[in-house]
């Protein structure tokens, strides 16, 4: 019992870390699009396995576009030791599909996904084989 609530207490860690990212991300540049919140919410039904309404995913964004992106990041900051390279390395690529979803890359989403990166601990340079795994 003990297991099974230590590892369902993970699995909503990594998602919490998960969702809050894509949703920084999809605000890096200010504009939610259709094609970003589809993004978000179809990784949230993956990782979850419940639907998430669109609409939802909109009013989240709209609360979030009232908040500083530096506190979401010193979250994940926290939460990173707890996650796994895997993990890390999924929550960076789930980021740079919602940053190409609307098909136009904004210099500020470009830095986010950087920022991202770097709460999370993975390096620089480590960023350009991700993006080309994550591609679609």
């Amino acid at each position: 019992m003990a297991k099974t609530q230590a590892a369902s207490s993970a699995i909503q860690a990594d998602l919490s870390a998960l969702m809050q990212c894509l949703l920084v991300m999809a605000g890096a540049d200010k504009v939610l699009t259709l094609s970003e919140i589809e993004v978000v919410s179809e990784h949230y039904a993956s990782e979850s396995g419940r639907e998430i309404d669109h609409n939802l995913v909109g009013e989240v964004f709209a609360a979030l576009k009232s908040c500083d992106a530096g506190a979401a990041l010193d979250a994940l900051r926290k939460s990173a030791p707890g996650l796994d390279d895997e993990t890390k390395e999924h929550i960076v690529k789930c980021s740079y599909r919602v940053m190409v979803a609307d098909r136009k890359i904004d210099r500020r989403e470009a830095e986010r996904l950087s920022e991202i990166a770097a709460a999370l601990g993975i390096a620089e340079a480590r960023l350009p084989a991700l993006m080309r795994s994550a591609r679609i």
